[in-house]
């Protein structure tokens, strides 16, 4: 499991930052600023993989949110609180 910002991944490629993930035995990530359309683009790629990512959500999410994410994740889906 990677934990990372959205940014680093960008930078670095979506498809090659899978690719290279995978080739080193990862089998996750938590992208904790990802944003529902960005999700959309990283499952895509994911698909044809054994990835997950684990979204966080909070406490206050709209219900409309919540129901989005669960709708795509293929792993658990974190609800934290501070």
């Amino acid at each position: 499991m990677i934990m990372s910002y959205f940014n680093p991944i960008l930078s670095w490629g979506v498809d090659k930052f899978i690719r290279d993930s995978h080739d080193a035995g990862v089998n996750g990530f938590i992208i904790p600023d990802l944003l529902f359309e960005e999700a959309l683009l990283v499952e895509e790629v994911c698909k044809n993989t054994n990835f997950g990512i684990s979204y966080l959500l909070a406490p206050n999410s709209r219900g409309d949110r919540i129901e989005k994410y669960w709708n795509i994740a293929k792993v658990l889906s974190i609800l934290f609180s501070c």
